[in-house]
């Protein structure tokens, strides 16, 4: 789901093909829209309040999010995950089809695409533009990797031999954090790409939220929570 603040609501999809507006307050429906498609992937609300959702089947689609009205929509291979939206309102886009789409917020029109070599679930993007990838799925190597938000070419990538199952959380030095399930939490230098340390967790895990004051909260499979103060490693 996605709740937008300003406008009261909140937002949400279903395998019922439908997204739906509701009242942050009462719960009342304001409006719901049929996706046709099913919509189990996280929505994301842009700065116009914009409604961004994608499909289960392949489908991006744009909705005004006052009136629940289609205003675009963008096709790919397989599904699409959460998109992350740049301060210009462009949209970076994963699929199952082995691409990072940008996406011109305004009409949905293809700005670049950038080949991946397995699937996409975790964008994020840095305080200068620069879009952070992660890559699972088949194969030994999996891949962080950094790319020019305005041309779509690479500036780097760190490699892995382990999946990588969350979102990059970029600090507020720009330092990128990255778990895989090689039990580690990795802290990259957004400039380089190089290492400047790892943190062995012992399990497996998903990264959760960075507070200002660079405390970074995870979520292990052993049922724990750690914090972990990244500005000391």
């Amino acid at each position: 789901h996605a709740h937008d603040e300003t406008a009261g609501t909140i937002y949400a999809g279903s395998a019922d093909n439908h997204v739906y507006a509701l009242d942050d307050s009462t719960g009342e429906l304001k409006w719901k829209y049929n996706a046709k498609e099913s919509i189990q992937i996280s929505l994301a609300v842009g700065s116009d309040g914009t409604v961004y959702a994608g499909t289960m089947e392949g489908s991006f689609l744009a909705l005004d999010g006052k009136q629940g009205t289609l205003k675009w929509s963008f096709s790919t291979v397989g599904r699409t995950w959460m998109p992350a939206i740049a301060s210009d309102g462009t949209i970076y886009l994963g699929s199952d089809g082995l691409k990072l789409h940008a996406l011109d917020g305004e009409t949905g029109v293809i700005k670049w695409e950038f080949p991946l070599e397995s699937q996409s679930r975790g964008i994020s993007i840095g305080p200068d533009g620069t879009v952070y990838v992660a890559t699972w799925g088949s194969g030994t190597t999996h891949k962080l990797h950094a790319v020019d938000g305005v041309t779509g070419t690479e500036k780097w990538h760190f490699a892995l031999d382990h999946w990588i199952p969350s979102c990059p959380v970029v600090g507020a030095d720009g330092t990128i954090y990255v778990n895989a399930y090689d039990k580690k939490l990795h802290a990259i230098n957004a400039t380089t790409g190089e290492e400047k340390w790892s943190y062995n967790l012992k399990v497996d895990s998903l990264l959760g939220r960075l507070t200002p004051d660079g405390i970074l909260y995870i979520v292990t499979q052993d049922n724990k929570l750690h914090a972990v103060q990244t500005a000391a490693g």
